[in-house]
């Protein structure tokens, strides 16, 4: 019984307290602000698209910005938008010079533009991410299934291609651990 008087006495008690605070520190002479309008302007509820398209607004006015290049590049490749993602990738390796990752994301997704052919420039894009880190799993896969596309009669030069990248994601996995 004493349980219950407690929980009425503090079920009345919230409201008295809370009104007047409210009052005094709160701003109940502004206009309210309807939920839906707030989360339609912010910027985290917008769609992909319009994202997108914001970044593609701004490196119009800011074609310099290797940053906005770096964050457009695999978003493209993501939305399945391959030759922007290539052209963003060189704007990127322009702008901020060519690191191995670069070259071999450039490259993958010049193979993905060409409908998953590994073509002449692709490969050397491979090729020259190789240059810059020999031990990029990524350019090898590529240049094994390049290899293989070019109907490669020499089956070591393709399974040494891909064992290599295998040797080098397995190691990846084994630094994790």
């Amino acid at each position: 019984k004493a349980g219950v008087q407690f929980a009425l006495i503090l079920v009345a008690a919230v409201p008295v307290l809370t009104i007047p605070l409210y009052l005094f520190s709160g701003a109940p002479g502004l206009p309210s602000q309807p939920f839906a309008e707030r989360i339609a302007q912010a910027p985290e509820d917008q769609s992909l698209e319009e994202l997108v398209a914001r970044v593609e607004e701004h490196l119009r006015v800011n074609p310099g910005d290797a940053d906005g290049w770096r964050v457009v590049a695999p978003i493209y490749a993501r939305m399945g938008r391959f030759e922007d993602a290539a052209t963003a990738f060189g704007r990127l390796i322009d702008l901020d010079g060519p690191t191995s990752q670069r070259m071999a994301d450039l490259g993958e997704a010049l193979v993905f533009a060409n409908e998953g052919l590994v073509g002449t420039r692709a490969t050397a894009v491979f090729e020259r991410a190789l240059t810059l880190d020999a031990t990029n799993a990524q350019s090898k896969y590529f240049l094994g299934l390049a290899a293989l596309q070019e109907g490669a009669r020499c089956v070591s030069k393709v399974v040494g291609h891909y064992a290599q990248s295998v040797v080098v994601v397995t190691a990846g996995v084994r630094e994790l651990l």
